[in-house]
């Protein structure tokens, strides 16, 4: 309750017992009687008090209402005597609120029955104040809202104090603030509380403005509209976007040998031969979800990154690894997002085939050679196998080679070559991928000192051809002497008591139990 009276004038004088008349308006009620409308209804009354004849008119108005104007005449007024009521109906401002202005004025005898003038501040008495009434409810508002990512079904609270007069009560999901992007629908208007249930057409506005990135402001709206006006309320929140990773399967990653001819022999493409297989890598497109697009493919082989924008064929060309190897390939969408996934090349490991050779004379020295080679091969998935081992050879001063011989893996072949010379041998092993050749050359038969026991000889450079004889690069000196020549007996006899001339012993020699002794001639 309020109340307004008129002050008074400190320069008059109240000519009966020295009191002052003076109205009083009184608001006793400010209902709000009208959300729809915005209206506020006030119950007011105007009494007078003091009042004796002196009062000589009253004017009173509230809100720019004039509630009365007139002379308040009664030939016996009591203490608060109502000089009027009533209730009278005030528009709101738009945002609900209402402020009203109060006035109260009076004028009075200023004496011998002379009443006073309302143009003369100083001959009435006036006051007024400002009444601030109950703001009407005019909008829901939004009091909380979530952040969400693009799989949820984002909850919001609210308040809505005016309840069902309100004419509709709707809620949205802006990305701009500009247009309802997931649509407007009705909420409840004496609810709290609303979950947007989304479709998927809806979540997929939401992503496809969130392209380059995973997440984005979004705003949230309540709109309230009352008669003819709409009210919003609003709050910005961030949208996440999840499970974003581009879809790609290793099943999208394909390899094959394209080398023919090395597929003839593994009978599979998918077999690749160290050294030998040409590796072709070919993959297809992934697939960018929630409004994203594919950015690049970044590829992986061998400690290599090759990047590719779009599904791609990739020759590696020979590949020189011994054991199986993955293919990594990380794909990149525009929003940062990626998934990587592996393929497992089967690789085999093949070298060029290998032997160990044994090749020598009969004693070291004899024309009989025996030659034995011993392979040994890459297995590549049980599919390799020996194709041929040969021989040809040459002796060591000659060009050309004479024709190839072939032969068995780790057997001992016995071949007749001159003792006297040097021979270069080229052994020539083939398996299924590869080839490998070996050259080795075997030394002349021919001792550098041959002593013949039973021809009781010695050959220096020379087998001895003659009995009792030393033979030099096959030349006998045994007989006819020159001073200075060299005799060999199996006695201690000395040469020159049968054939003459003067011999000196120059030493001896033991072969197995006989005792060889030299001659020298000095006369």
């Amino acid at each position: 309750m309020a109340s307004i009276s008129p002050t008074s004038l400190s320069n008059y004088q109240e000519p009966h017992s020295g009191k002052h008349s003076y109205i009083k308006l009184t608001i006793t009620e400010i209902t709000q009687t009208n959300g729809a409308t915005n209206q506020t209804t006030v119950k007011w009354k105007i009494t007078c008090h003091n009042a004796w004849s002196t009062l000589y008119r009253a004017y009173v108005t509230l809100g720019g209402k004039t509630l009365y104007d007139g002379k308040p005449e009664k030939s016996n007024w009591s203490e608060g005597w109502t000089l009027s009521s009533g209730t009278t109906t005030f528009d709101n401002n738009s945002d609900g609120t209402l402020t009203l202005t109060a006035y109260v004025k009076q004028l009075f005898y200023y004496g011998n029955g002379v009443p006073s003038r309302w143009d003369n501040p100083n001959m009435y008495q006036a006051n007024s104040c400002d009444m601030v009434c109950s703001q009407i409810p005019r909008q829901a508002n939004l009091t909380s809202a979530p952040d969400f990512n693009d799989e949820d079904n984002p909850t919001i609270q609210y308040t809505n104090s005016a309840g069902n007069s309100v004419a509709s009560l709707d809620a949205c999901i802006s990305l701009t603030g500009s247009t309802d992007d997931v649509p407007y629908r009705a909420i409840s208007k004496t609810g709290s509380s609303y979950q947007f249930n989304l479709t998927e057409a809806e979540r997929n506005t939401l992503r496809n403005a969130c392209t380059t990135a995973n997440s984005r402001t979004v705003i949230f709206y309540v709109r309230t509209v009352i008669g003819s006006t709409t009210f919003y309320s609003t709050l910005t929140k961030t949208l996440t976007i999840v499970n974003g990773n581009p879809t790609f399967t290793a099943s999208q990653i394909s390899y094959q040998d394209t080398n023919n001819n090395v597929v003839a022999i593994t009978t599979n493409n998918q077999h690749i031969v160290r050294n030998n297989s040409t590796l072709q890598v070919a993959f297809t497109g992934a697939t960018a979800l929630k409004g994203a697009s594919i950015s690049r493919y970044e590829v992986t082989f061998n400690g290599a990154t090759q990047t590719k924008y779009g599904a791609s064929t990739i020759n590696y060309g020979t590949v020189n690894l011994s054991s199986n190897t993955d293919v990594s390939i990380k794909v990149i969408d525009s929003r940062g997002n990626s998934t990587t996934v592996s393929k497992t090349i089967t690789i085999f490991d093949w070298v060029l085939p290998s032997a160990v050779i044994d090749a020598k004379r009969v004693n070291n020295y004899e024309d009989d050679t025996n030659l034995k080679v011993n392979v040994t091969i890459s297995s590549v998935n049980s599919k390799n196998a020996i194709q041929s081992i040969k021989y040809r050879y040459k002796k060591v001063s000659e060009t050309n080679y004479g024709a190839y011989t072939t032969i068995n893996n780790n057997q001992t072949y016995q071949i007749t070559i001159d003792k006297r010379y040097a021979w270069n041998f080229q052994i020539v092993i083939q398996d299924k991928f590869g080839t490998t050749t070996y050259n080795i050359t075997i030394a002349k038969g021919m001792p550098i000192m041959f002593i013949d026991i039973d021809k009781l000889s010695v050959g220096i450079g020379c087998f001895p051809t003659k009995n009792e004889s030393l033979e030099i690069d096959g030349v006998a000196i045994n007989k006819d002497f020159a001073i200075g020549s060299i005799m060999m007996t199996d006695n201690n006899t000395n040469p020159g008591t049968t054939m003459g001339g003067t011999w000196s012993s120059v030493g001896t020699i033991t072969v197995g139990s006989s005792t060889i002794y030299y001659w020298k001639r000095t006369a």
